[in-house]
């Protein structure tokens, strides 16, 4: 089983989120948004955990794999943050 979390709350995730749960073996097990409605309003779609920011998001053993979808000025810090946590990262820049 490979257990995502997404950063970031918007379309992006959203669409992110719903091509996971196509996929056989993975799942979002955590979403950390800024916005507190928006993130909580996502994790409860996909039975997840919320997370008030990365940090938080990063202690948590359990994640395989971070999926940041976050504008992307600010990839770069989630990007380090991730790979300082050893977790595997997906993010797309333009």
């Amino acid at each position: 089983m490979i257990k995502f979390a997404l950063l970031g709350a918007g379309f992006i995730a959203h669409a992110h989120a719903d091509a996971i749960k196509q996929i056989e073996g993975a799942e979002v097990i955590a979403v950390s948004d800024k916005v507190e409605e928006k993130g909580k309003k996502l994790a409860e779609s996909c039975n997840a955990e919320y997370c008030s920011d990365i940090d938080e998001l990063l202690k948590n053993a359990d994640v395989d794999c971070v999926n940041i979808c976050v504008p992307t000025f600010l990839h770069e810090e989630m990007v380090i943050k991730a790979a300082a946590a050893k977790k595997h990262i997906y993010v797309k820049n333009r």
